[in-house]
Protein backbone atom coordinates (compact mmCIF):
# COMPACT_ATOMS: atom_id res chain seq x y z
CA UNK A 1 0.00 0.00 0.00
CA UNK A 2 2.99 2.35 0.19
CA UNK A 3 2.64 3.31 -3.48
CA UNK A 4 -1.14 3.63 -3.41
CA UNK A 5 -2.93 6.96 -3.47
CA UNK A 6 -6.12 5.42 -2.04
CA UNK A 7 -7.97 7.58 0.48
CA UNK A 8 -10.84 5.23 1.38
CA UNK A 9 -10.33 2.03 3.39
CA UNK A 10 -13.31 -0.30 3.40
CA UNK A 11 -13.40 -3.36 5.67
CA UNK A 12 -15.85 -6.02 6.79
CA UNK A 13 -15.76 -6.22 10.59
CA UNK A 14 -16.99 -9.81 10.90
CA UNK A 15 -17.25 -12.52 8.27
CA UNK A 16 -20.05 -15.06 8.64
CA UNK A 17 -18.65 -18.26 7.14
CA UNK A 18 -15.22 -18.14 8.80
CA UNK A 19 -16.10 -16.29 12.00
CA UNK A 20 -13.21 -13.86 11.52
CA UNK A 21 -13.55 -10.64 13.54
CA UNK A 22 -11.50 -7.69 12.28
CA UNK A 23 -10.23 -5.22 14.87
CA UNK A 24 -11.00 -1.66 13.76
CA UNK A 25 -8.44 0.36 15.76
CA UNK A 26 -5.43 -0.78 13.68
CA UNK A 27 -7.34 0.09 10.50
CA UNK A 28 -7.94 3.60 11.84
CA UNK A 29 -4.18 4.01 12.27
CA UNK A 30 -3.56 3.11 8.62
CA UNK A 31 -6.27 5.51 7.47
CA UNK A 32 -4.88 8.32 9.62
CA UNK A 33 -1.45 7.92 7.99
CA UNK A 34 -3.11 8.69 4.65
CA UNK A 35 -5.57 11.33 5.84
CA UNK A 36 -8.33 9.11 4.48
CA UNK A 37 -11.75 7.70 5.32
CA UNK A 38 -12.64 4.48 7.15
CA UNK A 39 -15.79 2.64 6.08
CA UNK A 40 -17.00 -0.46 7.94
CA UNK A 41 -19.47 -3.18 6.97
CA UNK A 42 -21.05 -4.27 10.27
CA UNK A 43 -23.87 -6.43 8.84
CA UNK A 44 -22.71 -9.54 10.70
CA UNK A 45 -21.22 -7.86 13.77
CA UNK A 46 -23.78 -5.25 14.88
CA UNK A 47 -25.50 -6.59 18.00
CA UNK A 48 -22.96 -9.37 18.51
CA UNK A 49 -19.72 -7.38 18.83
CA UNK A 50 -18.79 -3.84 19.74
CA UNK A 51 -18.45 -1.79 16.57
CA UNK A 52 -17.04 1.22 18.41
CA UNK A 53 -17.90 3.61 15.59
CA UNK A 54 -17.29 6.69 17.75
CA UNK A 55 -14.30 5.30 19.65
CA UNK A 56 -12.57 4.22 16.42
CA UNK A 57 -13.65 7.34 14.52
CA UNK A 58 -15.34 5.33 11.77
CA UNK A 59 -16.34 7.69 8.97
CA UNK A 60 -19.16 5.51 7.59
CA UNK A 61 -20.65 2.28 8.84
CA UNK A 62 -23.59 0.28 7.59
CA UNK A 63 -25.44 -2.72 8.91
CA UNK A 64 -28.68 -4.64 8.72
CA UNK A 65 -30.85 -6.58 11.08
CA UNK A 66 -30.86 -10.00 9.43
CA UNK A 67 -27.60 -11.40 10.86
CA UNK A 68 -26.56 -11.00 14.52
CA UNK A 69 -29.84 -9.39 15.55
CA UNK A 70 -31.89 -12.18 13.87
CA UNK A 71 -34.59 -9.75 12.76
CA UNK A 72 -36.36 -9.71 9.39
CA UNK A 73 -34.18 -8.58 6.48
CA UNK A 74 -34.88 -5.23 4.91
CA UNK A 75 -34.35 -3.08 7.98
CA UNK A 76 -31.03 -1.29 8.06
CA UNK A 77 -29.05 1.15 10.10
CA UNK A 78 -26.65 3.80 8.93
CA UNK A 79 -24.23 4.90 11.66
CA UNK A 80 -22.53 8.22 10.98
Amino acid sequence: MKNSSAKVFFAVQAETSTGVLQQIAPLREIVDERDGYLMIDAVTSLGAHSVGADRNRVDACYSGTQKALSCPPGLSSDLQ
